[in-house]
């Protein structure tokens, strides 16, 4: 055999050499890098090491769907049915879409009672009261707050479906706000990301204060970003999660986006928008008055006079 027929042999078999190692390396390379478990299992043990209170996670896989609504319309057959549930005096905001009502008699309520007696309390005095759960106290003012429901779930955080009432020193409801929704349309059922996926959001997201602890077991209810007075809107079925009890999350439940929230500036804006709601009430200049002074005063209760 010649030696350049050997030369060539020798470099083709150097090359085949060359390529087996290259794949040896690659796949040794490949054995290396971190897998997708490998990956979830660190975000677990960096989700457990930094918030407290996993254990109260809900584990199941959820489906549940957007919903379609607009705003419900109170009428003045609507008023004429509060006056006979009991003596109060009801004013007609937004265009007909907010109600502010006081008590000519209040209404006593005890502070330590369960949110189903604090729920019963107030649905015998309000319209469609079976509609709204009670979600908190506003520990600045002291005003109750319930959220209206949907299919049994709340529906956070939206200045177009509560009940705010407030209340004096003798634990007594003495007004309240009043919004509320209809539902036009529901979407077929999805699945929602997990309870876990959703609070791991937020701790990627560092949106979570120092030391975090989920303080109750997570509910699934419905979120919009946007509030819209007229027209429809669509909510996103979300996991709510109350974290060192007085700071609220809201995580949709297809995309993950998240939205933070407290009860004292939920409260400070539906009275705002009590005030703004008085320009289409058709009220006499006394009477507009007097509801400036009452709402200004309510302003006051959650110590924000001073704010533009």
């Amino acid at each position: 055999m010649q030696w350049g027929q050997i030369k060539t042999l020798f470099i083709i078999c150097f090359l085949i050499l060359d390529i087996f190692l290259l794949q040896q390396f690659l796949k040794t390379m490949d054995s290396r890098s971190p897998s997708g478990d490998i990956t979830e299992v660190k975000e677990d043990e960096l989700l457990e090491g930094n918030v407290e209170g996993l254990d109260k996670l809900p584990e199941e896989q959820v489906k549940d769907s957007y919903i379609t609504v607009k705003a419900r319309n109170f009428t003045a057959e609507d008023v004429e049915t509060l006056k006979s549930m009991s003596e109060q005096e009801v004013f007609r905001l937004s265009g007909g879409n907010l109600l502010y009502s006081e008590f000519k008699d209040p209404v006593p309520i005890d502070p330590d009672s369960s949110n189903a007696d604090k729920e019963l309390a107030l649905s015998e005095h309000v319209l469609s009261g079976g509609e709204y759960v009670y979600w908190g106290q506003d520990e600045v003012s002291g005003a109750l707050i319930f959220f209206q429901t949907n299919n049994s779930k709340p529906i956070y955080y939206s200045q177009s479906s509560f009940i705010v009432a407030f209340t004096n020193e003798d634990n007594e409801i003495t007004s309240y706000l009043q919004s509320a929704l209809d539902e036009v349309e529901r979407s077929e059922p999805k699945s929602i990301i997990t309870a876990k996926t959703a609070v791991n959001s937020l701790f990627k997201a560092s949106v979570l204060p120092m030391d975090p602890e989920i303080a109750e077991t997570p509910t699934i209810g419905y979120y919009s970003f946007v509030d819209l007075d007229e027209g429809q809107q669509v909510f996103a079925p979300s996991w709510h999660f109350a974290i060192n009890e007085s700071l609220h999350y809201v995580v949709m439940g297809y995309e993950g986006q998240f939205s933070q929230h407290d009860n004292p500036t939920f409260v400070r804006n539906t009275i705002r928008k009590a005030q703004d709601g008085m320009r289409d009430a058709k009220l006499s200049d006394e009477k507009t008055e007097e509801l400036r002074n009452v709402y200004q005063r309510l302003l006051e209760s959650t110590r924000v006079s001073d704010e533009e």
